[in-house]
C-alpha cells in the first residue's frame, strides 16, 4: 500500500452567499424606505452589517449614500 500525504482541501462556497451575491440588487436600496436591516433579511444576509459590507463593496458606496443619491437624482 502506498502512503499518501496530506492533501489540502478547498473549501468551496458556503452555502447561499452566491444567492445572496445575487439578491444585493441596488433597487431595493432605490425604491423603498425600509431600514437597511430589513432589507438585509430580505435578501437573504445574516445582518445588516455584512449587507452595508457587501453593498460598499459591491457599489462603491454606503446604502445610505447610495439612496440619497439617488433620490436627489
Amino acid at each position: 500500500m502506498v502512503e499518501q500525504g496530506p492533501q489540502s482541501v478547498t473549501p468551496g462556497p458556503v452555502p447561499g452567499t452566491r444567492q445572496a451575491q445575487k439578491r444585493l440588487d441596488p433597487a431595493s436600496v432605490e425604491t423603498t424606505d425600509h431600514a437597511v436591516d430589513r432589507i438585509a433579511g430580505e435578501v437573504g444576509f445574516g445582518s445588516a452589517t455584512a449587507f452595508r459590507d457587501r453593498f460598499k463593496r459591491v457599489v462603491g458606496t454606503t446604502p445610505k449614500s447610495y439612496r440619497a443619491a439617488f433620490r436627489a437624482g
